[in-house]
């Protein structure tokens, strides 16, 4: 009897230390503004396109202090289901000159390049090894892959000596005229293609009648923006009418996992399943409030 009782003793201290383990997410510090380094060259052979991956077991860590729960706008509940936007819809986003099959295939190479490096998530810095850190490195092996990017004439995008954070880079897209600010996710499914460019918010926090200075936080930067995370969409997957259900993002992720890719909160029964309802195409509990096509066209 003695032997049993220290079994289920230890039994349950393991379980105990795991449940400890799963729940301790270091919050990196703030970002500050760096020098960006060159994006390594995609130099990984041609990965086969899949539009499917691991669902996320955890958020991604954030590129700056998350923002105290007292100052955040209340909680309201979410809004009633609504039809998905038709598929092709892009009203506030500017018309794409370049294929989703195109800018897709290139980020498939630059996200099994970027993977392949095991590179670990480090806030700030000139490594760019954080989640926007990660966004620079893509928009730079983007440009390098696909030569009408590069023609500063026709395309624009943010560069790391000026927008170095999540907030810094929504605010960019939207002072260019593409960034949509997403009130209801499943509405706005839509919207998710190859090359888009999501913008999450604060952990565990619901928003709603947001704007630019809310999501980006005011030109005087006080209070911060509730914008924590970016990803770049990779592929998506849509069911028979047309209408995307799931999406792969590249992004850095957090201190446990090196940049890599994984699946955002999807309309289906996997694991990111879960959180479709209370974050619909989120990332596990980050509410999705804003996305932008990676790429700018010049007016």
């Amino acid at each position: 009897m003695q032997s049993l009782r220290l079994s289920f003793s230890g039994a349950f201290a393991l379980a105990a230390l795991a449940l400890f383990s799963f729940g301790c997410n270091s919050k990196p510090a703030a970002e500050k503004p760096v020098a960006p380094e060159s994006a390594p060259a995609a130099t990984a052979p041609m990965p086969a396109p899949t539009d499917s991956s691991a669902g996320t077991t955890q958020p991604a860590a954030t590129d700056t202090a998350a923002q105290p729960a007292e100052t955040a706008p209340a909680a309201t509940p979410a809004p009633a289901a609504a039809p998905a936007t038709p598929a092709n819809n892009t009203d506030d986003l500017p018309n794409r000159t370049l294929s989703e099959n195109r800018i897709g295939t290139q980020l498939i190479y630059i996200s099994e390049s970027i993977t392949a490096q095991q590179l670990p998530y480090i806030v700030g810095g000139p490594a760019l090894q954080d989640c926007s850190g990660i966004f620079l490195r893509i928009t730079d092996s983007l440009k390098a892959r696909i030569p009408a990017l590069a023609d500063k004439s026709k395309y624009t995008f943010p560069n790391a000596n000026e927008h170095r954070s999540s907030r810094g880079i929504a605010r960019w897209y939207h002072e260019h005229g593409n960034l949509h600010i997403v009130e209801d996710g499943k509405a706005d499914a839509n919207r998710i293609r190859p090359g888009s460019v999501m913008f999450f918010a604060n952990t565990d926090q619901k928003y709603s009648n947001m704007n630019i200075d809310l999501l980006a936080g005011p030109p005087s930067g006080v209070p911060k923006g509730v914008i924590m995370h970016i990803a770049t969409v990779v592929s998506v997957v849509k069911d028979d009418a047309g209408n995307v259900i799931k999406y792969t993002m590249m992004h850095g992720r957090n201190t446990k996992n090196p940049a890599s890719p994984s699946g955002g909160n999807c309309d289906c029964g996997a694991t990111t399943g879960k959180q479709h309802e209370k974050f619909p195409f989120g990332n596990w509990n980050q509410q999705w409030v804003a996305v932008a096509n990676i790429e700018t066209p010049v007016e």
